[in-house]
């Protein structure tokens, strides 16, 4: 951590790498409510060898991010919970359009990361099958160490625990 910014770097690997519903996990927790972390920035790009590319299958790539499992997963298409943006503990939305190479992304400016962050990408087919998407995902994240006080944590932590607000 330099002066406060943390990045994480990864590799979603697709078809065998990970499953929409189970989001990989970046442990955060430094067991300090008092010192915690906040997405400012992150960005995500197929990568991989030109074989790679060549499969792409052209579904756009939606990506959801969350401070508990529950909050990233993608699972239920097509319903209101893909990237459901009232659910408290999803944080950060995108999607990537393959063809066009339009990238849209999200952050959710009043959230704070008491514990650890979960990320999840999927592709949906046209028969609203969500499936891995074919191609590496590289993601970029960046984070800022904030600090909060006491009343302000169990507020985060009550917010990260609750599902939708309507």
């Amino acid at each position: 951590m330099n002066k406060g910014i943390h990045t994480i770097r990864t590799v979603l690997k697709g078809v065998t790498g990970f499953s929409p519903a189970t989001p990989q996990r970046f442990t955060l927790d430094n067991g300090n409510f008092l010192k915690n972390m906040k997405v400012i920035d992150w960005q995500f790009f197929p990568v991989g060898t030109t074989a790679t590319y060549e499969r792409i299958d052209n579904l756009p790539i939606f990506m959801q991010m969350g401070t508990t499992e529950a909050g990233a997963a993608i699972t239920n298409v097509p319903t209101d919970a893909m990237l459901d943006v009232t659910d408290n503990r999803a944080i950060a939305f995108g999607s990537f359009e393959s063809e066009s190479g339009l990238m849209l992304n999200f952050v959710d400016p009043d959230h704070v990361i008491i514990r650890d962050l979960w990320l999840s990408a999927a592709t949906v087919t046209a028969a609203g099958t969500v499936q891995v998407p074919e191609q590496d995902i590289g993601v970029i994240i960046k984070l800022q160490q904030v600090k909060s006080t006491e009343a302000e944590s169990i507020v985060q932590l009550i917010k990260e625990n609750s599902q939708r607000h309507t």
